[in-house]
């Protein structure tokens, strides 16, 4: 289920542009560990530090995404990476739906994880 961060920063900047998903990253992790950061360490409630120590993991799932794509350095690079899954519209709609991981604290790190390992097994 979980999928290299490259691949989904790759798909991102062919379909959306690499300026938009750059802030948008870039937005994804500062507002998410920013709130996050807020109601854990200000938070009353244990509700609030749960739901700080969540916005926290799920922002950090946009850091590999962000090394990525600034990693990339064109919309044309973005295009050979991801040719294989934007060519197939059934590839394109499990894509979506990995992309609903990043509601899952760290799950980033995990996928970047699993394809290192898979890529040092080769």
């Amino acid at each position: 289920m979980l999928l290299d961060p490259r691949i989904l920063a790759a798909a991102d900047i062919s379909l959306h542009g690499r300026r938009l998903i750059i802030i948008e990253f870039v937005v994804g992790a500062g507002v998410s560990l920013g709130l996050g950061l807020w109601l854990l360490l200000g938070g009353k409630a244990q509700w609030q530090s749960w739901l700080g120590l969540y916005l926290i993991g799920v922002g950090l799932n946009y850091v590999p995404l962000l090394f990525s794509a600034v990693s990339i350095p064109s919309r044309e690079a973005a295009d050979v990476l991801s040719a294989h899954i934007l060519s197939d519209r059934s590839k394109v709609r499990g894509l979506t739906l990995k992309s609903l991981a990043l509601l899952v604290p760290l799950s980033t790190f995990i996928g970047l994880l699993r394809t290192r390992h898979r890529t040092l097994e080769r």
